[in-house]
């Protein structure tokens, strides 16, 4: 017998813990979904109900939430994943899923809430949010402990936040949770999407700055030969080959005089990137800055 795979294995937590559920609702509320949830399971719950139960819209997004969760994958969702906001769906009907499923009858695996709270974790990094310190573990693939001594040696920058529904109130900053994660061999970043790519003025999100910079710097290569592209490099000496990988990562943990040559590098203007870098990783600066003076 071939052996199951770690998907497999939640998929047949849900197939029960949903097999418990419609039991509760015939028994006690004298309502029976279980031919629509599962088929003819008139012989019994077997591969052909399971077969029924994993094309179920409940089973798509659990999937979906899954795939969001550990590989960063969003390729093929039913949402419009090219807009950031859209992905929101992915992690908010996936925990809907999983609440329903948690109850006294039925247990659902704790590892649901985790993938919940790493896609969670995900779309907020993704959008520019800092992340709590949890998140950031589960991500990663490590323990909390791991997390918290890479606090204590400096490898990682923490901010102090008052956030509702969260055990956490020590937060790592984007930049510096974003870096960190690129390190862990566990961890996947979510992949950039190029099909329709933001203008500069319109790029608001680490992702967004990341899929501009890739999609800018192949299309400078085009017509470029090997050579000449192994030639091409940025005009400061921070901004090396490791660095120009963290930028097209979504990463921006370089000093603010380094805007003007990584614009020359990119071939955009140098205000429209300065402009972009403020607003989408010092976005509270940029605000000040941006906000009319009788405002502040």
């Amino acid at each position: 017998m071939a052996k199951q795979s770690h998907k497999d294995k939640l998929f047949e937590n849900v197939f029960q813990a949903t097999r418990e559920t419609v039991e509760v609702l015939r028994e006690h509320f004298l309502i029976d979904i279980t031919s629509k949830v599962f088929g003819d399971a008139n012989d019994g719950y077997n591969e052909k109900s399971k077969e029924f139960f994993r094309a179920s819209h409940a089973w798509v997004e659990l999937n979906e939430l899954y795939e969001y969760a550990i590989n960063g994958e969003i390729a093929g969702s039913q949402y419009d994943t090219e807009n950031y906001s859209d992905r929101s769906f992915i992690v908010t009907n996936g925990e809907a899923i999983v609440e329903f499923l948690t109850s006294n009858q039925s247990q659902l695996s704790q590892e649901w809430q985790d993938l919940f709270w790493m896609a969670d974790g995900r779309f907020g990094l993704d959008g520019g949010e800092d992340i709590s310190l949890t998140k950031l573990a589960l991500l990663g693939k490590v323990d909390l402990r791991t997390v918290r001594n890479a606090v204590s040696a400096g490898q990682l920058v923490t901010v102090t936040k008052d956030k509702m529904f969260e055990h956490d109130t020590a937060f790592v900053e984007n930049a510096s949770a974003r870096r960190w994660l690129l390190g862990r061999k566990g961890f996947k970043p979510t992949p950039l999407i190029n099909t329709e790519r933001e203008l500069i003025g319109e790029v608001s999100t680490p992702t967004g700055f990341a899929t501009f910079l890739v999609s800018q710097r192949q299309q400078i290569e085009t017509d470029l030969t090997a050579d000449d592209i192994a030639k091409r490099t940025v005009n400061h000496p921070s901004v090396d080959q490791a660095a120009i990988s963290e930028l097209e990562s979504g990463v921006f943990a370089l000093h603010l005089e380094t805007v003007f040559p990584i614009a020359d590098f990119y071939q955009v203007s140098r205000k429209d990137m300065l402009n972009c870098v403020m607003r989408v990783f010092f976005s509270e600066e940029y605000k000040m800055l941006t906000a009319p003076s009788n405002s502040i």
